[in-house]
């Protein structure tokens, strides 16, 4: 009888401990090219990312964006995607450091006016940008984001250029552009020497971007393009949020 207990007893006790491990789901990662990664593959993944990045001196953000959720036997497949954001770039510029109290200061108010001093040595008045709305990006020959996204504002420039006006502004100097346009295609409208100017709108974080309406009162201060994390590899974004607000203003 004793024994008899015993053995009830023990099936009883596996019984219950094979329906606790039955509930325990085993959790993976797909990216979109269906990728699958395990838990450890995944958090070693996103270390490894970071650590990439700061090889090259930038320190980074992974902002990881979730979808759907499948569910295969006893295991749990997360769908995702990783955006990498740029935080600190060559050590000194934040990305996004100041930029909400860039907003609070510039949002909704009349873009302080300015002569601006083009590449090829002609002047622009910023009030002569009046009539259209305006993309200004901010950026600098060392900022490797800033260079990243040229080919996404290009392709801006080159949709809505005969609705929008598209200018750059840099601290740069002359020298220093010219020679970075003949490595890379940035078809924006340059100008240089700004360090004042960009000083009085307190930018502090590159690359910026700045929409205005046809009125000349800013609307929006965006920071850069968002990097996407596929397959081990970093891209950039397509720039669809930036394209969106253009389409606002031109509503």
């Amino acid at each position: 009888m004793k024994k008899a207990t015993k053995l009830i007893l023990a099936l009883l006790i596996s019984t219950f401990s094979f329906a606790q491990k039955s509930e325990v789901k085993i959790k993976y990662y797909k990216n979109e090219k269906n990728q699958i990664y395990s838990e450890l593959e995944y958090i070693n993944l996103k270390k490894k990312i970071v650590s990439e990045f700061k090889k090259i001196n930038q320190t980074v953000k992974v902002e990881e964006i979730f979808t759907e959720i499948e569910k295969k036997g006893d295991s749990i497949i997360q769908n995702y995607t990783i955006k990498v954001i740029p935080l600190l770039i060559n050590g000194q510029v934040k990305e996004g450091g100041n930029r909400p109290a860039l907003r609070n200061e510039l949002i909704n108010k009349k873009l302080p006016e300015t002569t601006l001093k083009s590449i090829d040595g002609s002047d622009l008045n910023t009030n002569d940008l009046k009539g259209k709305p305006t993309m200004i990006n901010f950026w600098f020959t060392n900022c490797a984001p800033c260079i990243d996204e040229f080919p996404v504002l290009n392709k801006l420039r080159e949709k809505y250029s005969d609705k929008v006006n598209f200018i750059s502004i840099t601290f740069d100097n002359k020298d220093k552009v010219e020679k970075l346009a003949n490595k890379y295609q940035f078809d924006f409208e340059k100008y240089i020497d700004a360090k004042k100017y960009i000083e009085k709108l307190n930018i502090g974080a590159y690359p910026t971007s700045l929409f205005i309406d046809k009125n000349g009162i800013v609307k929006y201060a965006e920071g850069g393009v968002p990097y996407i994390h596929r397959n081990g590899k970093r891209s950039i974004g397509d720039g669809k949020e930036f394209e969106n607000i253009i389409k606002e203003l031109l509503d």
